[in-house]
């Protein structure tokens, strides 16, 4: 395996209103987690003698600088998930590499993986200091991931 990657991870917010795609920048981080919870079933026979499955769930955390990029409020990350927040809008976010050094490669586990029908649940600024810009970080459920061309809902079926 090597370690020279050519490529870097762009993540990308789809406009609720017009369907386009634009980065999300500047972030400086993004955790996706999937949750498929599972329990022991015992019996008066014996233990373990199979699962109950509970509800599985998509959620993220994002961490973005609470600063002022541009105009364009998907440049400005925390603006906009804040405003998607309050006004409890349902976005996209895709993963994607962003090519460099010539030819595209492959570095990246996953081709295709985004998170669908996101909205965000929790938001929570940074305190202001003299150093350093604020940072703001934002918790999320999704109700779809699409990985690899295969779109699960919660419950880890194929749509």
């Amino acid at each position: 395996m090597s370690s020279n990657f050519k490529t870097k991870m762009l993540v990308k917010a789809v406009n609720p209103l017009t369907g386009d795609e634009y980065p999300l920048i500047p972030i400086i981080s993004i955790t996706p987690n999937f949750s498929t919870p599972k329990t022991h079933e015992h019996s008066l026979e014996a233990d373990m003698v199979g699962k109950t499955r509970g509800n599985s769930e998509f959620s993220f955390t994002l961490t973005c600088k609470a600063v002022k990029d541009s105009n364009d409020p998907l440049k400005n990350p925390a603006k906009w998930l804040t405003e998607l927040q309050l006004k409890e809008i349902e976005f996209d976010i895709v993963f994607a590499e962003q090519y460099s050094e010539g030819a595209p490669s492959q570095d990246w586990a996953f081709s295709d993986f985004s998170l669908n029908k996101c909205m965000i649940t929790n938001g929570s600024p940074s305190n202001l200091t003299l150093n350093g810009s604020p940072v703001a970080v934002f918790n999320g459920i999704c109700s779809e991931a699409n990985i690899d061309g295969e779109v699960y809902d919660g419950f880890f079926n194929l749509v």
